[in-house]
């Protein structure tokens, strides 16, 4: 089964959000736990927090491109695109 372009963006801009949530969540996490801030410290250590604030930046990247990308492409049909229900 052939999807369309359009049926690929938006599957790809809403997995890419969820995962985007959860990565941002992560990275919060780990860094107040560096910092020992809203007592994130009971899960994670500061060094424990260092390295996984280190490690989320590559994925955060990633996925934020992968979520940025189709969401420009649907603004750009919004706005650009001429209509033709008119």
């Amino acid at each position: 089964m052939k999807h369309s372009r359009l049926y690929i963006a938006m599957k790809t801009l809403r997995v890419a959000g969820w995962c985007l949530l959860v990565l941002l969540l992560g990275f919060l996490a780990s860094g107040y736990a560096m910092t020992g801030r809203l007592h994130v410290g009971r899960l994670l250590t500061a060094q424990e927090g260092k390295n996984w604030h280190l490690l989320l930046h590559a994925p955060l990247i990633v996925v934020a491109v992968a979520h940025i990308v189709p969401a420009a492409y649907f603004a750009w049909l919004r706005w650009f695109k001429k209509r033709k229900r008119r």
